[in-house]
């Protein structure tokens, strides 16, 4: 029995050190009756938790058992939750920890934003990664309200936040990582210049830019923020990585060293072979990615596809393709003109990622890929590339559909050498 006690003495502590992810009122119910126990001996076990998450729907429904949980939580280093209201009782509460690193706030109406983010003034934990998401956006200004944490923050997520030249006076000189995302764009607004960005963040290294509306209307003062970011010599700053759309990034002067580039292609429509090429003849990465997302696969993609041998060489390149309504007819299209349009690609790495994402109520879809046939792409693009070393092809669903190639064989040439196949 005294070994069975100092083994529970031990274990609880380890247990609830460990991230706890709650997501419904029966997990709460349960972890509140361990929680709050007071056999086999009384203890305090809230101090104990470090990693809590909360589902959206549970932060509804429950706020006040979940408030009793924050409450004692006095030593929690990371907090991902949702908040409806701008109740004070969660405020006493967030200003009150002293400890916390990590924070995610999720925010639904604009009353609760700006009420929530006036509480940043007091927070006292020294927190370095922080993500918010607004919806909608919120009417007062992000940076200057959360600019308390400018001397421990270093990565930074926000969600439908509007980042304008007025916010360019605060600086972040920790943040190292910077992710900025948006669900839509509101009238008349673009994404910040790249000289406002770093401006803000004048160490970053990880940059990812929201996505353009798709009436692909840009700012009215576009050229003066093209000018302004070379006047602030941007062409000198270095990313380690860079993500976005080719529309926003050339639009914002984003002409600075990039090691990793991913351009995300929504339409084939917004494609600029002039602008891609300054881009890349500027950023110079030795990794690049393509990504194209549509609802509809498109032919219109292989013009594209045809550009990148003549926008330089690459460590490794990457062309992915994702589509919600996957098609035989349009697939077996891009497929049969892919390697063909792949001739002449300098890189030592070539990924070619195919993804499609098949609603689980679609029972009736003829796409079934059984005549994919992946060897033979491997073999075609291999006899026009310019030798890479490595070729992957990575066939991928999103939920499970009859699949004629078997999965041991998909595997064995997802990653193949070409050593190999001369033998």
């Amino acid at each position: 029995m005294e070994t069975c006690r100092a083994f529970y003495s031990i274990g609880v502590p380890f247990l609830l050190r460990q991230k706890v992810s709650l997501n419904n009122e029966a997990a709460l119910e349960s972890f509140c009756s361990f929680l709050f126990a007071v056999s086999p001996s009384p203890s305090n076990r809230p101090r104990l938790l470090r990693d809590l998450h909360f589902s959206d729907d549970l932060a509804k429904k429950e706020s006040s058992t979940i408030l009793r949980v924050l409450s004692g939580a006095t030593h929690l280093r990371s907090l991902d939750i949702f908040l409806p209201h701008p109740a004070p009782e969660f405020r006493n509460v967030l200003t009150g920890y002293t400890n916390l690193r990590e924070l995610e706030i999720n925010l639904e109406s604009g009353e609760t934003a700006t009420e929530v983010l006036g509480w940043f003034e007091k927070i006292r934990s020294p927190i370095d990664t922080l993500t918010i998401c607004f919806l909608p956006s919120p009417n007062r200004a992000v940076l200057p309200s959360i600019s308390s944490l400018a001397g421990t923050l270093k990565s930074l997520t926000l969600h439908c936040a509007i980042i304008d030249t007025i916010d360019a006076k605060f600086e972040f000189p920790h943040v190292q990582q910077l992710c900025l995302s948006q669900s839509f764009r509101p009238s008349g607004y673009f994404p910040p210049s790249a000289a406002i960005i770093f401006r803000l963040f004048p160490n970053l290294e990880l940059l990812t830019l929201p996505d353009n509306s798709r009436d692909g209307s840009p700012p009215i003062n576009y050229e003066n923020r093209v000018q302004e970011a070379t006047d602030f010599g941007v062409h000198r700053k270095h990313l380690k990585r860079l993500e976005g759309c080719l529309t926003e990034l050339s639009l914002g002067g984003y002409n600075c060293f990039v090691d990793e580039l991913y351009l995300r292609i929504n339409d084939c429509w917004e494609w600029d072979g002039d602008k891609a090429s300054f881009l890349l003849s500027q950023a110079r990465p030795s990794v690049f990615h393509l990504d194209f997302f549509d609802e509809f696969p498109s032919v219109d993609m292989i013009p594209i596809i045809e550009a990148v041998p003549s926008l330089g060489s690459f460590k490794e390149l990457s062309i992915s393709l994702q589509t919600v309504h996957p098609d035989d007819a349009v697939f077996a299209d891009i497929t049969r003109s892919l390697p063909e349009a792949l001739r002449g690609v300098d890189t030592e790495t070539l990924v070619l990622e195919f993804l499609w994402h098949i609603p689980l109520d679609d029972t009736e879809s003829p796409f079934l890929m059984h005549e994919f046939d992946i060897e033979e792409l491997f073999l075609q693009v291999h006899a026009v590339a310019r030798k890479p070393r490595t070729i992957i092809i990575q066939p991928h669903y999103t939920r499970k559909t009859i699949f004629d190639v078997p999965v041991d064989f998909v595997e064995s040439v997802r990653r193949k050498r070409l050593d190999e196949i001369a033998e």
